[in-house]
């Protein structure tokens, strides 16, 4: 994938593509600049590529998501700036990018491909996850989450709550039946 100008700076996993980017932008990850490069969309991630060098003829990752995790974008009224909402591992993820020098259409036709994107790569994701292990995939553990009750008793003499399963108060050690 060397026929892009950043191409060599990804380290693209298997079966990723890019799909579409936008050039000339500036990026900002929880208060820290990532400076100017491009915002790449990829089958599988959003990126966001630093451009460095004398003649800003290198590129180097600065941020990097798994596109399903794409909850929502968010851009200025005057199309200076979008906000990507990401949802990882737990945490919630903004990535700021300024595009000055694009326009309203090609704005919006990017977030919409981050949008399409994300709903197929968790469909595929989905999809993987729902099929028995087979010949050419990785085994998975199907999980079950259990939830016990616990059931508490007031004292008549204390008040103290105890479980259910003491004969005794905790705190007093009066007889709790």
């Amino acid at each position: 994938m060397v026929f892009f100008p950043w191409g060599n700076a990804v380290n693209w996993q298997e079966a990723e593509k890019p799909i579409v980017w936008l050039g000339d932008v500036t990026g900002r990850y929880k208060s820290r600049n990532l400076g100017s490069g491009y915002m790449v969309l990829t089958n599988q991630r959003v990126l966001f590529l630093n451009k460095s060098g004398i003649i800003g003829n290198k590129f180097f990752p600065a941020f990097g998501i798994e596109v399903s995790d794409f909850l929502s974008a968010q851009t200025s009224e005057a199309f200076t700036s979008t906000s990507f909402f990401f949802r990882s591992l737990g945490l919630h993820h903004e990535l700021e990018v300024r595009h000055q020098k694009h326009g309203k259409n090609e704005i919006e036709s990017f977030v919409g491909s981050v949008k399409s994107v994300s709903l197929e790569r968790r469909a595929s994701l989905q999809g993987q996850s729902e099929r028995e292990p087979g010949e050419n995939q990785i085994p998975f553990i199907r999980e079950r989450e259990i939830h016990h009750v616990i059931v508490k008793i007031p004292c008549r003499y204390c008040g103290v709550l105890n479980d259910q399963l003491r004969n005794k108060c905790e705190s007093c050690g009066a007889a709790l039946r």
